[in-house]
Order: C-alpha cells, then sequence, then structure tokens
C-alpha cells in the first residue's frame, strides 16, 4: 500500500537545470542531505550510509528523471520509499515540490504516524541545504 506520508516545498532563484543537475548528481547527495555520511554510485543507483540513528542506517536508491521531475526509489530494511521531487519555474526561479511516499514498511503504523512531523522538518532542512548548494 503507497501512503504519502508528507510534502513540503520551497523555492529557489537557481534555475530548474541547476537544481535537476544536483539532483540527480548522487555523489552530491551528502553534501545536502546531512544525515548521510557515505555515498557509493552504483550502476543502478547508489548505496547510501548514514551514522546517525535512522530507520534505515543502510539503503540502496535507484533514481528516474524527466524534464521536471526527478523520483528517488529507497529500499530500505525497514522502510522502502519513493521520494519525488517536481520542479516549475516560477517568477521568482524553480519551485521545488517535494512528495515523501512510504511504500513499504516494517514498522508500526503509529510508528509512521508519530514519526511523520519530524520526518517532514528534516526533509524540510534537506531541501534548504539544496536550495544553498543550488545558488
Amino acid at each position: 500500500m503507497t501512503t504519502t506520508l508528507f510534502t513540503n516545498m520551497v523555492t529557489t532563484t537557481a534555475p530548474i537545470n541547476r537544481v535537476q543537475s544536483l539532483l540527480v548528481d548522487l555523489s552530491k547527495l551528502a553534501a545536502w542531505n546531512q544525515s548521510i555520511n557515505d555515498v557509493q554510485v552504483t550502476d543502478q543507483g547508489a548505496k547510501l550510509s548514514r551514522t546517525d540513528e535512522a530507520i534505515n542506517q543502510q539503503e540502496l536508491l535507484q533514481i528516474a528523471a524527466t524534464s521536471q521531475q526527478v523520483i528517488y526509489l529507497g529500499q530500505g530494511p525497514r522502510l522502502s520509499y519513493q521520494l519525488i521531487f517536481k520542479l516549475t519555474t516560477d517568477q521568482v526561479g524553480t519551485l521545488i515540490h517535494e512528495e515523501f511516499m512510504v511504500l513499504h514498511a516494517t514498522l508500526p503504523r503509529p510508528f509512521l504516524t508519530l514519526l511523520k512531523p519530524t520526518a517532514k522538518k528534516a526533509f524540510y532542512r534537506n531541501l534548504t541545504n539544496l536550495v544553498r548548494l543550488a545558488e
């Protein structure tokens, strides 16, 4: 069962192609997502590792991209998810709309509900880091 856990939105003055290039370059992921300490890029995506406490200490990440969307598919031992970045141009620059969807979890549903505000805040912080890097 696929469930949207949360969404975030930010605007940047960076052009859409700059934002997309950062999102698809998995070797730069740790530069804007500080919970990730190691990224090993593979033919299929990347292997991610975290030193801090996380639902998935390690996971595999695959990526798909179109001209206005980047999708991360994360698969870990406790949580599999889809993170969709929709990119649109507005009068300021680029609008980034992020949607986090749970695909499969071994965690109890009430735990995911409790996790939602913390995860939303952490992912928003990552988005603002991405914006700073893009600008």
